[in-house]
């Protein structure tokens, strides 16, 4: 999949096609990781953004979607409460309120999705989707 920084639209899954998972690629390999580094900056046609929970879905073959959301977005003192896990406290404003995949001062880390069963189960090549909806848009 390619690698790139592209802010949150209704229309983001289109940036990244459709990858496939080639027989020669898993050629004296033990474990396929799917990395994503994703954050709610950026915006939809409702100037959504951090503020709403967003799902990020990656499909491996048929298999059910993998997920990954914030459910902490738009909470009142959703980075409030993660001043222990290194959110900076009073930071301008609205420091406080849940966002979707990061909070003021604190490391975004990359979300690491273990697809080895998914990548060696059943018949080769196997594509792997990405779509993203913002509060189920």
């Amino acid at each position: 999949m390619a690698s790139s920084s592209i802010r949150f639209q209704s229309k983001l899954a289109k940036n990244f096609p459709p990858a496939a998972i080639l027989p020669q690629l898993l050629q004296n390999v033990h474990k396929v990781e799917l990395v994503a580094v994703i954050t709610g900056h950026g915006a939809d046609s409702n100037q959504c953004a951090e503020f709403c929970n967003q799902t990020h879905s990656f499909y491996v073959g048929n298999a059910p979607p993998l997920n990954i959301s914030f459910h902490d977005a738009g909470t009142q003192f959703g980075c409030a409460e993660r001043v222990p896990e290194g959110v900076v406290p009073n930071e301008h404003g609205t420091w406080l309120y849940g966002r979707g995949g990061w909070c003021e001062g604190q490391q975004v880390s990359p979300h690491v999705l273990d697809i080895t069963r998914l990548a060696f189960s059943g018949n080769l090549p196997k594509m792997i989707v990405y779509n993203a909806t913002n509060e189920g848009h």
